[in-house]
């Protein structure tokens, strides 16, 4: 659980430590982001549904990547997410 104050800048401890492919979806549903394309309205646009109920992210994948690889990466969300608890 990301809390919504500071999730953006959870997504930026992840940029910044260049793990790339995660995306932070924030949601407050007190005051929901409504984002207008064509005339169609999207509330909380980029999550998946409407109305979800917290914040959170997601993780994008390739076909080929290593067991290795996928190691690497959990190791340093792991160090990133420690270090976002403590602040």
């Amino acid at each position: 659980f990301i809390p919504f104050i500071n999730s953006s800048f959870f997504g930026s401890m992840l940029f910044h430590r260049n793990i790339s492919g995660c995306r932070v979806i924030t949601i407050n549903n007190n005051n929901p982001k409504i984002t207008n394309i064509s005339g169609y309205n999207f509330i909380n646009w980029g999550s998946h549904i409407d109305n979800y109920t917290n914040t959170y992210f997601t993780v994008a994948v390739s076909i080929g990547m290593t067991i290795d690889e996928i190691d690497d990466f959990l190791i340093r969300l792991d160090k990133i997410t420690n270090q976002y608890l403590i602040k």
